[in-house]
């Protein structure tokens, strides 16, 4: 005896996302100028936060704050 699905199975079966031409994908993607340029500019921002958010800390423990919060 064979075994029934217990769903019945509607529309279009679905192909399974192929791993290889997923990868080849997200190369593209990151190797776009485009990208590449999104890139640069988030690392010009966190580096600039990460100055700001020093300076921060510095202020907080020179101003005599230890939450850091404004006085």
């Amino acid at each position: 005896m064979t075994a029934l699905p217990t769903r019945a199975r509607l529309g279009v079966p679905t192909r399974r996302p192929d791993p290889l031409a997923r990868l080849r994908a997200l190369l593209r993607a990151a190797l776009h100028p485009d990208a590449q340029a999104t890139h640069d500019r988030q690392q010009a921002r966190a580096a600039l936060h990460a100055e700001a958010h020093h300076a921060a800390l510095l202020r907080a423990q020179l101003g005599g704050t230890p939450s850091g919060g404004r006085p």
